[in-house]
């Protein structure tokens, strides 16, 4: 059984929150890392939209207070999607996102086939990453950052840095972090353009603010 789990933080994805926990706890394989989180050895991580949520809760929900749909809402990148799809197709990605063995929401979004092109690599703010692990003694992916178009940091308005660190690796079933960062860090970056700092900001809103 699972005794211990991280406190997720604002805006964090939950694969992200989920490498926290592996790495605190030493385990070095990754689908007993798996097995002890979802219950099977089979599930691999998906940055944007991890699924099977209801699976995680049945092992980490003794701990980790908070609803199915809440975790959905507060650390995936789903609601992203909802002031532009219908009531019922928006409540079908979510199902499916926290009960589906199989996630298809990147598919049945439109996000396949779509034109917008989404990141291959972590992006993070400089400012972001080095006040974290000043404050916390880690970071965390931010979701708003690894969002589609989203360029710039929304609370320091400077460009993002590329992490290098894939979203599609070759390791399936291993969860990422920002400790996986083999790149120098800088400390600071040039200010964005005013474009790019409001898009990042809308985007924060949007899925900040959707429930």
């Amino acid at each position: 059984m699972v005794t211990h789990f991280p406190i997720a933080h604002e805006d964090e994805l939950l694969g992200s929150i989920l490498a926290r926990f592996v790495e605190r706890q030493g385990i070095h394989e990754d689908r007993i890392a798996c097995h002890l989180l979802f219950g099977s050895r089979n599930i691999a991580p998906a940055v944007f939209f991890q699924g099977h949520i209801a699976a995680l809760m049945q092992q980490v929900g003794h701990i980790w207070k908070h609803s199915l749909e809440d975790i959905a809402y507060r650390h995936t990148l789903l609601p992203i999607f909802k002031p532009f799809v219908t009531e019922a197709s928006f409540n079908s990605l979510l199902n499916e996102i926290i009960y589906k063995d199989k996630s298809h929401v990147m598919l049945k979004s439109g996000c396949s086939a779509g034109i917008v092109a989404w990141p291959v690599t972590y992006k993070v703010c400089p400012i972001c990453y080095h006040d974290q692990i000043t404050t916390y003694g880690y970071a965390i992916w931010q979701r708003t950052l690894q969002c589609p178009g989203v360029e710039a940091c929304p609370e320091h308005e400077c460009w993002l840095i590329n992490s290098e660190v894939d979203i599609y690796p070759e390791r399936k079933h291993k969860f990422y972090g920002p400790s996986d960062i083999k790149i120098n860090i800088p400390t600071l970056s040039l200010i964005a353009d005013k474009k790019s700092v409001l898009l990042s900001k809308m985007v924060y809103q949007l899925i900040n603010t959707a429930s």
